[in-house]
């Protein structure tokens, strides 16, 4: 049996520690709340010099309050604008001393050495900022963001690709949604950009690794329509299997004609080797694919657009008089169209006016190998105004598309008079 007053110096001793504990986590906490409270104010107090002071005002500001670091990034910043860096750099340096190397004055010096190729530099000032807490990881995350950004814009596409990754891991850290979003954004498309240079180097089984990273990343549709290319060559399954993905996601990126082949590829070899569980497969992936080309894609050819010409119509004896731009639409097509946007660029010399709209509905289908069919497109004051004070011929260029994300096809460019 332990004597009781062994007891109570056991007991004792355990809650002394968690007293010790409490006070060093209630320490701990109390320096990150000042440390991020500071920034807070650093950055508000940058804030409210980045709009109406100039330079000979913030240097008296400097002389009135000479330990106040605000006012030196303010003026680097300005330099930097100029594209004066070596003014820059020295305001950025002076800020570090005065802040005595804080957090947000290490983050903005760092910022400015990553948008100018000071990549080490750049890379040392953010593993020096202090703490870890949401902001010094925001810190982080943005400063390897413009590194990426830098060696992107330089072509070092395998440095870019490292340094969105670090950002990218500080980013997930970060109760900042939009910030997380677009590094992820860029992380994925970098890994898509060494893929294309180990492609052009023959390393192909490297360049599939980055492309399936880039899906891991971010489920992208030109990840997986490049692996569909870099299959082609090697495994037609495969291949087919990206670019009904890829045609899925975005048909607007699928080279048709491409994968028309690869269909036939795999059709015509089932058929050779009479299986027939895939003779059926590749048969309605053909089918589906011609749906979709059809209701996705638009070729010059399917409409015909002609006899533009404004006109002024009055709904009534007492309303006001309306001015349209009307057409005749014809279908050319075998298939029924029930889906079509407009956009029409009015142009007269260096000045171009543009009008858009969706003029055929489900409701109101545009029918194949019919006459021409008359539409109207509604003209706004200014438009009007504009034309007119144009007494001059003026040509219009009509662009179509199917569904709102496709591209826009050039159908048309027409003279009309005013």
């Amino acid at each position: 049996m332990i004597k009781k007053k062994y007891i109570k110096y056991i007991a004792t001793f355990i809650i002394t520690l968690i007293l010790v504990f409490t006070i060093a986590v209630g320490i701990e906490l109390e320096l990150l709340f000042r440390c991020e409270k500071k920034v807070n104010f650093e950055e508000l107090n940058l804030k409210n010099l980045s709009k109406f002071f100039t330079i000979s005002q913030l240097e008296k500001l400097i002389e009135q309050n000479p330990d106040d670091s605000a006012p030196y990034i303010r003026i680097a910043e300005i330099y930097n604008r100029l594209d004066e860096p070596a003014k820059a750099n020295s305001y950025y340096k002076k800020a570090i001393v005065v802040s005595k190397r804080s957090n947000f004055s290490l983050y903005s010096y760092a910022i400015f050495c990553a948008n100018n190729g000071f990549i080490n530099l750049a890379t040392t000032l953010a593993e020096e900022i202090r703490t870890n807490n949401m902001k010094t990881y925001e810190f982080r995350a943005k400063i390897y963001e413009a590194i990426a950004d830098n060696m992107d814009e330089n072509a070092i596409y395998d440095g870019a690709n490292m340094a969105y990754k670090i950002a990218y891991k500080y980013a997930k850290n970060v109760d900042n949604k939009k910030l997380y979003n677009r590094i992820k954004e860029k992380y994925a498309v970098s890994y898509t950009k060494t893929a294309d240079e180990k492609i052009e180097e023959g390393l192909v089984d490297e360049a599939i690794i980055d492309l399936k990273n880039s899906i891991k990343v971010k489920s992208n549709p030109l990840a997986k329509y490049k692996l569909a290319l870099v299959y082609k060559n090697i495994d037609l399954k495969m291949s087919e299997l990206y670019m009904s993905q890829t045609l899925r996601d975005n048909p607007y990126i699928v080279n048709p004609y491409i994968y028309n082949s690869i269909l036939d590829t795999l059709y015509n070899k089932a058929n050779y080797e009479n299986d027939s569980t895939k003779i059926d497969y590749y048969y309605t992936q053909k089918k589906k694919f011609t749906k979709k080309m059809l209701n996705a894609y638009l070729y010059k050819k399917d409409i015909t657009i002609s006899k533009p010409k404004f006109v002024s119509e009055k709904s009534g004896m007492f309303s006001k008089e309306k001015k349209y731009l009307a057409i005749l639409l014809k279908n050319n097509t075998k298939q029924v169209i029930d889906s079509l946007y407009i956009q029409v660029h009015i142009i007269r010399n260096s000045h171009t006016d543009k009008i858009e709209k969706k003029i055929i509905t489900k409701l109101n289908p545009l029918i194949y190998y019919s006459n021409p069919q008359a539409y109207k497109i509604e003209l706004s004051d200014e438009i009007i105004t504009n034309i007119n004070n144009k007494a001059d011929d003026m040509h219009l260029k009509f662009f179509c598309k199917k569904a709102k994300n496709a591209p826009w096809t050039l159908v048309s460019i027409l003279k009309v008079n005013n």
